[in-house]
């Protein structure tokens, strides 16, 4: 600043004292750094403003005129403008983009825009571009294939269709999996429904109609009532085997009384009764033919079924219990879900799993200097008998008062020693 003529004047700009007080720039000329210079040294299409060449189309500091302010901060065409949030600080033509929208800065006549398009399958609902195009269109229950488009209660929006799905589907879109007992799908949009499409397992077949409620229940290559296909009942005396109603007795098909017969885990000798040749035998220790049906022979492993535990029919299951070496057993804490001979551990305890009488449960130890003193597992060996005074070096053993347990043992502190009766004493003192 420099003081003239009473004025405190900016002499770098100021064209009646440019560089020094009374220094007037001719007409035509502006002043530029303390020096007179004319207006035509700046490029087309630019203007010298505050000593500086600029833009007056586009310049928020000079829009339109020198010292113009676009309180906006965007000049469009020399005149200021309000910008939406994503072309703040651009101008017309750059480049705009926000959440799955792509565009181009343009003037709509009061403002500049960000004027383009939503990536496919989603959409501005709530009308700003500041979060972007935030609706998934072909999900959104509220918004489905089209903003404001609420589907119906109970219905789900399937690439943006309004669909009732099927129970197997519900939650779920066209083209995610679906899958019931003994099946595999994928959920299908069918007219205005979404429903699970697809196969049972080799051998099951969905005979009750009712795939969501139990899938496909029945086993056709065994089940009496529908016999390789559903409805397909088996006649008295045969029973259904691999999908085929058989004579009950197939072990002895195309042979003669006295020749060995066998079906899995069953060996014995084709015998007559007069009427009808039979396989007369024994199961192999351990197994049981519990379904009556000799075709598929002893099928029932009594040592390991829970529902067959020993003896056809004895459901452990029904009390809670599994079934270890044809017993029905309960196991304590450390052993429930193992099998015997499985390791099982806790707090500071190891051991195995072992089955008295009815009952499995951890047999071990516990670990060096640990002890088991509350009787119960669930909190392993809880106690560490080399530093608890109230179990020092074995349950139950308590020190004195004024004792601690060092290893294991009750000790008085250093410069005392133990009198029956009297405690820790100092070591001068003789005990009475």
């Amino acid at each position: 600043m420099l003081l003239c003529n009473g004025l405190c004047v900016v002499p770098a700009i100021d064209p009646s004292n440019c560089g020094a007080c009374g220094r007037t720039c001719s007409l035509g000329q502006t002043c530029i750094n303390g020096g007179c210079a004319t207006a035509t040294a700046c490029p087309p299409g630019q203007t010298i403003c505050a000593s500086s060449c600029v833009n007056t189309r586009t310049d928020p500091n000079n829009c339109g005129t020198c010292g113009t302010h676009c309180p906006s901060g965007v000049c469009s065409n020399g005149s200021c403008v309000v910008a939406q949030d994503i072309c703040t600080g651009k101008s017309v033509g750059d480049a705009c983009a926000a959440a799955n929208f792509l565009g181009v800065c343009t003037f709509n006549g009061t403002a500049v825009v960000c004027t383009g398009t939503c990536s496919a399958g989603f959409g501005n609902c709530d009308g700003s571009l500041t979060n972007g195009c935030e609706t998934n269109l072909s999900r959104d229950v509220n918004n489905c294939g089209a903003c404001g488009h609420v589907c119906a209660a109970g219905s789900i929006c399937s690439n943006g269709t309004c669909v009732a799905p099927d129970p197997l589907c519900a939650g779920k879109s066209a083209g995610d999996a679906c899958a019931a007992a003994n099946y595999q799908g994928t959920c299908v949009t069918t007219g205005s429904a979404l429903v699970c499409t697809g196969t049972c397992s080799a051998g099951f077949a969905n005979c009750d109609g009712n795939l969501a409620a139990n899938g496909c229940e029945i086993n056709l290559l065994a089940d009496n009532m529908n016999c390789g296909s559903c409805g397909n009942v088996c006649p008295s005396g045969r029973a259904c085997a691999n999908g085929v109603c058989v004579p009950i007795d197939q072990a002895c098909v195309s042979k003669s009384a006295g020749d060995a017969c066998s079906a899995p885990n069953f060996t014995g000798i084709c015998t007559t009764n007069g009427t009808t040749l039979t396989c007369v035998g024994t199961c192999t220790p351990g197994f049981a033919n519990c379904n009556g049906v000799m075709a598929d022979g002893c099928e029932i492993n009594l040592l390991i079924d829970s529902r067959n535990c020993g003896v056809c029919g004895a459901n452990c299951q029904a009390i809670g219990a599994t079934c270890q070496s044809g017993v029905c057993v309960t196991s304590d804490a450390l052993c429930s879900g193992k099998n015997v001979g499985a390791t099982c551990t806790g707090a500071n305890y190891s051991g195995i799993c072992t089955v008295t009488g009815s009952t499995m449960t951890c047999v071990g130890t516990c670990a060096a200097g640990f002890a088991n003193c509350d009787g119960s597992l669930v909190n392993g060996c809880e106690v560490n008998t080399r530093n608890d005074t109230s179990n020092c070096g074995t349950c139950g053993n308590a020190c004195e008062t004024g004792m601690a347990c060092v290893n294991g043992i009750c000790t008085c502190p250093s410069g005392t020693h133990f009198c029956p009766d009297l405690g820790c004493i100092p070591a001068t003192t003789v005990c009475p």
